[in-house]
C-alpha cells in the first residue's frame, strides 16, 4: 500500500518507483493525487497506470478534486474507494 501527502511528482510516478524499488505488488494507494485541473487524457494516463499495476484500491483524498473523483469512480469501478477525513482502513484478512 502506498500513503501520499500531495503527490507532486505524479501518483503514477509514485506508483511505478515504488514497485521498480521494492519489486513488489501495489495493492491500493491512498492520499492525494494532485490532479486538481488534469485534463482528460491526463487522468486516463493515471486510470491506465492504476489498472497496470493491478491496484485493487484507490483512495483519492487532498488535492485530487472532485471532478477526478468522479472519473476515477466511473472509470475504476469497485477499485474505487471514497477517500475523505476520518476514513478507516482495515487492512489484512479478518
Amino acid at each position: 500500500m502506498i500513503l501520499t501527502g500531495c503527490s507532486h511528482p505524479g501518483i503514477d510516478k509514485i506508483i511505478e518507483y515504488a514497485h521498480n524499488l521494492t519489486g513488489l505488488p501495489v495493492y491500493a494507494v491512498i492520499g492525494g493525487f494532485h490532479l486538481v485541473g488534469a485534463d482528460d487524457s491526463r487522468l486516463r494516463e493515471v486510470a491506465l497506470t492504476f489498472k497496470r499495476y493491478g491496484l485493487r484500491e484507490v483512495y483519492p483524498i487532498h488535492c485530487t478534486g472532485d471532478r477526478v473523483r468522479r472519473y476515477f469512480k466511473e472509470v475504476l469501478g469497485e477499485v474505487y474507494e471514497d477517500g475523505h477525513v476520518g476514513i478507516v482502513v482495515e487492512i489484512g484478512a479478518p
